[in-house]
């Protein structure tokens, strides 16, 4: 009857800590991923009003600022994850805003700027001019230079294997990139939105996107409130 009684609470034991323990560790893990996306800070190039696409110039001393003002809004947020494009700039503001933190670095050329072609570095009206409201036309492109359908296509693809990424479910995510590829990004989700954008975005500025439940939410656009 004794040995009943052991084998009994052994048993309750073990439903116990199977209860506590092991049903715990199939409860599916939170897939919500808070994408931060910010826009480099400013350039000489932006300071100069040239064209900057796949070319690059550094960031200047405000830029460099206004860096660091946004790291300071963010430094209560942790992060597990940042993905930066390979251009300078964009590598650099990522940099400024983690100041060291501890936070696993990602280059991808993916979250490069749109290409320009024949018209990168020249001056800005150049690269515009009346063209301004055909930017979202499918097919426009300068010469030598990227479909704006292809530029969001490329940084779509990249938002979707980071949020596919295991380390990321139920994380925030800082991307560092650029204006048109934002505003690419945005067109794929939801075009309104970045019709909406007729100045673009400004430097260092926070676009918050949410993926949950297999769907991209925009949250906020253009938001200038976390620089400190």
């Amino acid at each position: 009857m004794r040995k009943h009684k052991i084998l009994m609470s052994g048993l309750a034991c073990a439903i116990a800590f199977t209860t506590l323990f092991g049903c715990a560790s199939n409860k599916p893990k939170d897939d919500k991923v808070t994408l931060y996306i910010t826009r480099h800070g400013e350039t000489l190039f932006n300071e100069t009003g040239k064209a900057q696409g796949w070319c690059d110039s550094p960031l200047t001393e405000k830029g460099e600022d206004m860096a660091a003002r946004l790291g300071e809004g963010l430094k209560d947020i942790e992060f597990s994850n940042a993905y930066t494009s390979t251009s300078e700039r964009a590598v650099d503001t990522a940099k400024i805003i983690l100041n060291d933190r501890n936070v696993p670095m990602h280059y991808d050329k993916g979250l490069k700027e749109m290409n320009f072609g024949t018209l990168e570095g020249e001056p800005g009206e150049k690269l515009w001019g009346d063209d301004i409201d055909l930017r979202f036309e499918e097919g426009w492109k300068k010469e030598g230079g990227e479909d704006f359908y292809i530029l969001g296509e490329r940084a779509k693809k990249v938002l979707d294997e980071i949020v596919a990424d295991d380390t990321n479910k139920g994380n925030n995510v800082l991307v560092s990139t650029h204006g048109m590829t934002i505003l690419g990004i945005l067109y794929t989700i939801d075009p309104a939105v970045a019709d909406s954008l007729e100045n673009g975005l400004d430097n260092c500025s926070i676009t918050k996107i949410t993926y949950e439940n297999g769907q991209y939410h925009i949250d906020e656009v253009n938001e200038t409130s976390y620089m400190k």
